[in-house]
């Protein structure tokens, strides 16, 4: 057995392939590069060289001009061995290497073109399970969520800047689509739990780097979901209903908000307002936060409702929490409360806001309870230096790899 990662302009899905041999395996990866190489669709290939001359081989028997694609950097040929290596220290996975050794090839390929997706076939987990280093094959794995996560990180620090951060999803989504066809929307039997977790994670950051192709399939599972809410796996069901309800104008909002007041279930009912108040739209954010001081929403939802209004919208969620503190303070705890506010404010881009925490801490929280305030406080200054000082840089290196 063996999977192969297949992508398609609408949408991506994880194929698991049997094969008798290698031979036969080779034509299966053949077919499945070929195809997309026939149509402009790059691909890369990480195998041995055995299996990677296999492929090759059996490339050049479809009609295909291996030597030109190779020129070209359409058909990238890697060794799985030596890529292995490239990321590997003292016998562990190193994360940063990782991500500079994958995302390079990926970039490779793709030389700026933002519409592009990219075939992958890659031995390199199927090795690892082999030598039965089974904890290094899945840590593989858990490597690209580390991934998403932080270009989820560098995504919210372009918040200020619409035209930047649009071209730095560009890139998110160049580096993060290839592993989506390979994860695809739909669990296999048996997969591991590191796969399904990954799943829902680019769902989730796929969608918050717009991309289109992601949105319109959430946007078409919640219309199913509407009618049959079984159809939508629970294992998937809050990431794509996030990815709706983060673009959701003001008519798809009301029927979140519908969806939440009717549900049976405790838990149902918190995941419906939760995910209510990931709406991006500024207008949709204040209902959100008037829906979580109110009494629709039970208290710790509506105290949920005001942090993840806070990670798109914290300048917003920070002027309606000091505006409002009487009816938050009545659902937090006393301790709970001194690090609430502060927490408000960590996203925020406004260098003022730095200013209004550090007052905010000294005048409202105890000397001997500052712990979580002082860490937000740091946290909030941690990111305006990396937005002042990094992302010009990031911004040249976006621009070079683009006239590549």
């Amino acid at each position: 057995m063996n999977h192969a990662a297949r992508s398609t302009s609408s949408r991506p899905y994880h194929a698991v392939r049997f094969y008798d041999d290698e031979k036969s395996l080779a034509k299966i990866v053949a077919e499945f590069l070929g195809d997309g190489l026939t149509d402009g669709t790059p691909g890369i290939v990480v195998a041995t060289p055995a299996q990677g001359a296999a492929i090759v081989r059996e490339l050049g028997a479809r009609g295909l001009d291996v030597v030109s694609l190779k020129q070209s950097d359409d058909l990238v040929l890697l060794d799985a061995a030596d890529t292995l290596s490239s990321f590997m220290a003292n016998a562990k996975l190193d994360a940063r290497a990782f991500n500079d050794s994958l995302c390079a090839v990926i970039a490779r390929v793709c030389r700026g073109r933002t519409d592009r997706t990219v075939r992958i076939y890659g031995q390199m987990v199927d090795i690892l399970w082999k030598e039965g280093k089974r904890d290094l094959a899945i840590r593989l794995e858990m490597l690209w969520n580390q991934l998403a996560n932080t270009l989820s990180t560098v995504n919210d620090h372009y918040a200020a800047f619409p035209e930047r951060r649009a071209a730095f999803r560009a890139y998110a989504r160049e580096i993060l689509n290839p592993v989506f066809a390979h994860v695809g929307w739909d669990a296999d039997p048996g997969e591991p739990n590191n796969v399904t977790t990954l799943r829902e994670n680019l769902i989730d950051k796929l969608g918050r780097f717009d991309d289109e192709n992601v949105i319109a399939e959430a946007r078409r599972r919640f219309e199913a979901f509407k009618k049959d809410p079984p159809s939508l796996p629970a294992s998937i069901r809050r990431p794509t209903l996030q990815v709706v309800a983060r673009k959701a104008d003001r008519e798809t909002y009301q029927t979140f908000r519908n969806l939440a007041r009717s549900a049976i279930s405790p838990l149902e009912k918190q995941q419906l307002y939760e995910v209510l108040a990931t709406a991006e739209d500024p207008a949709l954010a204040s209902s959100s936060l008037e829906i979580a001081i109110g009494d629709e929403a039970q208290a710790t939802t509506g105290l949920s409702m005001v942090r993840r209004v806070a990670m798109d919208n914290p300048d917003l969620a920070w002027r309606f929490a000091l505006s409002h503190s009487d009816a938050l303070d009545a659902r937090l705890g006393p301790i709970e409360r001194h690090g609430f506010y502060p927490l408000l404010a960590v996203a925020s881009n406004n260098p003022d806001r730095l200013t209004d925490v550090r007052a905010f801490i000294d005048r409202t929280v105890p000397a001997n309870a500052r712990q979580s305030a002082e860490r937000a406080y740091s946290e909030l200054s941690f990111r305006l230096k990396v937005k002042a000082d990094r992302l010009p840089e990031i911004d040249r290196w976006l621009a070079a790899l683009k006239s590549r």
